[in-house]
Parts: C-alpha cells; sequence; structure tokens
C-alpha cells in the first residue's frame, strides 16, 4: 500500500507534530532523499552539524529516524512520508546504505502501530489534519511597517554568554536555547538557537521580552527543546531569564547531559 495524505493524517501523533512536518518540505532540509526496493530515505539536517537519518517503508509505513524524539512518529519522520505522498520531493534511486540495512535486518513484521493507525483513520473522530496547518496564524496580516519597527526593537536585545562543560572547560560544540514560558509555549518562533563558539561564547539576537528558560545542549540534540515531554528530562538544568527591551542579559549555561549519557549514570 501506498503512502497517502489521509494515511500520514492517521500516523501523526497530535496536530502540533504536522504543522512542524510542514516547515521541513523544504528540499534545503533534505541534503539526502533516496529510493530503492519498497523503500525511502533521507538525511533531514537541523541546526547541528550531524543530519538525522531517516527511512520509511511504503509497503506498511514502518519507520525509523535518529531523532531523540518522543512522539512515534516524530516531525522528520511525517515530513518524508508527506513528500513522497505529494511528490514533493526528489528522491533518487540509489543502493540501500547500511543504517538502513541494519534497520531493516532488526525489523520483525509490520508495524504495528501503522496498522492501528489505519484502523483509527476510519473512525470518526478528531484526528490530525494536514488542511489545518495551511491555515495562517492570527495577526498574519500586519502592517509591514511596523513588523519592520518591531523587529528592529528586537534586535537590541540579545542574551549571550559561556556554555560550559564543566566548570573548567568551555564547550565548544554546543547549542544554546531559549525556551519561552508556558503562556507562549506554542510560539514557535520565541524558541530561539545559538551554535558556540571555540571559546563556548554563544549570542541570541532579536529576542522578544519576557520570560525564558535557557539551556545549552549537545549539537546532537538539535529541536529536542520544542517537544514538551522531552523537556522534562532536563528541567533541573535550565536556568530561569528575564529579557527587557534595549539590553543584553548575560547567562553562563551547563551543557545538559544528553539522554544516553544520562540513562548510563
Amino acid at each position: 500500500m501506498s503512502l497517502t495524505l489521509q494515511r500520514i493524517e492517521g500516523l501523526a501523533p497530535d496536530q502540533a507534530s504536522l504543522a512542524s512536518a510542514r516547515k521541513l518540505l523544504k528540499p534545503s532540509c533534505w541534503p539526502t532523499l533516496a529510493e530503492g526496493e519498497g523503500l525511502v530515505w533521507g538525511e533531514c539536517q537541523g541546526s547541528g552539524a550531524t543530519p538525522y537519518c531517516v527511512v520509511v517503508s511504503e509497503a506498511d509505513a514502518g519507520y525509523k529516524c535518529t531523532c531523540p524524539s518522543r512522539k512515534f512518529p516524530c516531525k522528520h519522520t511525517l515530513a518524508l512520508m508527506w513528500m513522497r505522498a505529494d511528490k514533493g520531493g526528489s528522491f533518487a534511486p540509489a543502493p540501500i546504505p547500511e543504517w538502513v540495512k541494519d534497520w531493516l535486518s532488526r525489523r520483525r513484521g509490520t508495524s504495528k502501530a501503522a496498522g492501528k493507525s489505519e484502523d483509527e483513520a476510519q473512525k470518526p473522530k478528531s484526528r490530525p489534519s494536514i488542511r489545518l496547518t495551511e491555515i495562517p496564524e492570527a495577526g498574519a496580516n500586519v502592517d509591514p511597517k511596523a513588523e519592520q519597527r518591531a523587529a528592529a526593537a528586537r534586535e537590541r536585545n540579545r542574551l549571550e554568554g559561556i556554555a560550559k562543560e564543566d566548570e573548567r572547560h568551555p564547550a565548544t560544540a554546543a547549542t544554546g536555547v531559549l525556551v519561552p514560558d508556558s503562556a507562549r509555549a506554542k510560539r514557535e518562533q520565541l524558541y530561539q538557537t545559538a551554535n558556540t563558539d571555540q571559546n563556548g561564547h554563544y549570542l541570541i539576537r532579536g529576542v522578544e521580552p519576557g520570560s525564558y528558560t535557557a539551556y545549552a545542549f549537545e549539537e546532537d540534540q538539535q529541536e529536542i527543546w520544542l517537544d514538551p515531554e522531552e523537556m522534562k528530562t532536563y528541567k533541573d538544568t535550565g536556568v530561569p531569564v528575564s529579557v527587557h527591551q534595549d539590553e543584553k542579559t548575560h547567562i553562563e549555561l551547563p551543557v545538559a547531559a544528553s539522554r544516553n549519557a544520562q540513562q548510563d549514570q
């Protein structure tokens, strides 16, 4: 059975995941898109140095993504399925890479999640909708000049500092992250990031005034901050910060251990 938009809606864990997947439909997000033997796979580039590897079986919608998200399927998987179903990406025929072969060797039959979603897709209940991701956010039709003035004002608001692996060593391959307070958590544009330099320094520009929590993550943990459930793991590593208009705020951040590192401890 081929991938269809209706099938993808049935698989999506929630509406927010579909909305996030839509933002990944750009070809620039996928340095690699390939197909072969009933599979499609690709590499999705995030803010870190290492892209996520995603593979989907067209026959049963089985999938695998190397991202740390606890939503299944994640936005990267949904985006790959979406591009395939909507013919929005150019999938080049290619030999199956080793990481895909490894996934295939560990699979055990048809994906139960896929089968369950197919059944649920037939039920007359509310479920995620691709159509709803096309609805513009409230306030989208703003005065362009007013928006330019607001952007210029935000540019003067900055958060910067040093991310550290420990007391003596700066984190030279980390990402500084600003997460808005719960009242503004649905405004994805308020989640801002900046990679550290060779001295562990990060600089986030154009911050809207308000209350945030600042974090520093290893580069391979990109975008987990958009997942509220995932972020519960790191609640003790964040630093509360208030950003004010026309001010520079300095914060020193400890690098949060990855989930795998936490499990090894």
